[in-house]
């Protein structure tokens, strides 16, 4: 499992919440005296554990599945019904391509010059972030944009307009 599916990420947004809580908790009438501060390293464990344990699970339960084989490498097309990994060629009807997703990286003039995250390396940030800009309203943005301000981020959301 890649560390920025759902799952993983969900462990994230609940770590904000309980930031977000506390900062708020005196508005319910309770008092928590000092500052709430935010741990990143230890708000990743959490997250990081996650994945772990169901890449562990997965791979264990794969290669445990009679009628299955798991091979391990870079996989090339030969050509319709066939494919390469490593020095290996397997042969089928039909082939099925399961690559995941990937953040898809606009356009924008000048981001060839700069350090970006994109919401896979974002689940990897182990500090707090003085401030974040997100390019992009979508729900994993906004999320992302959520969660970062509950931890104590500035955040800045940046949408192209509409016409």
């Amino acid at each position: 499992m890649k560390d920025n599916g759902c799952i993983p990420l969900k462990t994230l947004v609940a770590s904000a919440r309980a930031a977000h809580v506390a900062r708020r908790a005196g508005d319910y009438g309770v008092t928590i005296p000092g500052l709430i501060a935010v741990d990143m390293k230890k708000v990743k464990m959490p997250k990081d554990a996650v994945v772990r344990q169901s890449s562990d699970g997965l791979e264990k339960w794969l290669k445990s599945t009679q009628n299955l084989t798991v091979i391990e490498g870079h996989a090339r097309f030969v050509d319709a019904h066939r494919v390469c990994v490593g020095d290996e060629l397997l042969e089928a009807d039909k082939i099925f391509i399961n690559v995941d997703g990937r953040a898809s990286i606009p356009s924008l003039q000048g981001i060839d010059q700069v350090r970006y995250l994109n919401n896979s390396t974002m689940m990897d940030v182990d500090f707090l972030l003085e401030h974040l800009i997100v390019i992009g309203g979508s729900y994993v943005g906004l999320e992302f944009a959520q969660m970062y301000r509950r931890f104590g981020s500035e955040v800045t959301v940046v949408e192209r307009g509409r016409d």
